[in-house]
């Protein structure tokens, strides 16, 4: 299958798609991004997804060095040049590093042929979000078996199956177990209590985890 090229028909996304895209990027990679990465990405963005909808943009260092970052502050007769080469080298790598851009076809005449990936493709943005999407571990001292909102945590933690047999609860029928016994110093914490049958509820009574366990699968 031949790779899309620059100079391929250009096709601009929607506007609503547009504005998907870049708020996906405003939420999960530029803050992932240092200052010059992040100008960086947004200009080889914009040439590509939202002006062609396509994934390539060719561009050369002359105009990663002159276009991207621009300062009206310089002499008459000066080029307006706010980026150094060195730098430029440097900004590339670092997007190349974090997965966002991947240099497609060395640079000819005309410059260097780049892939530019979105949120969804960068490793480092979907880690982003599935640490996003966790809920935070709850402090310490909150009690987990006594307090009706709390109690349902944990069924939602365990997907309302019991953590003994195995068998589908539902709010009407699913308890919560210590995992180490109240009397042997357990505690209300979300960490020591699991959903659980009535019926394996109260075959465990007060025993360990571990001798239950073995009781229920013995040798």
């Amino acid at each position: 299958m031949t790779e899309p090229t620059a100079e391929s028909s250009v096709q601009p996304l929607d506007p609503q798609k547009r504005l998907d895209l870049f708020g996906e990027v405003v939420d999960w990679l530029l803050p992932l991004l240092r200052p010059y990465e992040a100008a960086f990405y947004v200009y080889f963005f914009r040439r590509s997804w939202i002006t062609t909808g396509q994934p390539l943009v060719r561009l050369s260092y002359r105009t990663l060095r002159t276009e991207v970052v621009r300062t009206p502050y310089r002499r008459e007769g000066e080029p307006r040049i706010a980026v150094s080469a060195p730098t430029v080298r440097a900004t590339l790598g670092g997007l190349a590093g974090i997965g966002a851009i991947r240099l497609a076809e060395p640079a000819t005449y005309h410059g260097a042929l780049y892939r530019v990936f979105l949120p969804d493709d960068v490793e480092a943005c979907r880690r982003r979000r599935e640490e996003k999407a966790r809920p935070p571990e709850p402090p310490a001292g909150v009690d987990f078996y006594n307090v009706k909102e709390n109690r349902k945590r944990v069924y939602e933690r365990d997907n309302y199956i019991c953590h003994y047999c195995k068998i589908p609860l539902t709010p009407f029928t699913a308890t919560l177990d210590h995992v180490v016994p109240v009397a042997a110093g357990g505690d209300n914490s979300l960490a020591n209590l699991v959903s659980a049958c009535r019926k394996c509820n109260a075959r465990k009574v007060g025993k360990p985890i571990g001798d239950f366990l073995a009781d229920r699968n013995p040798m």
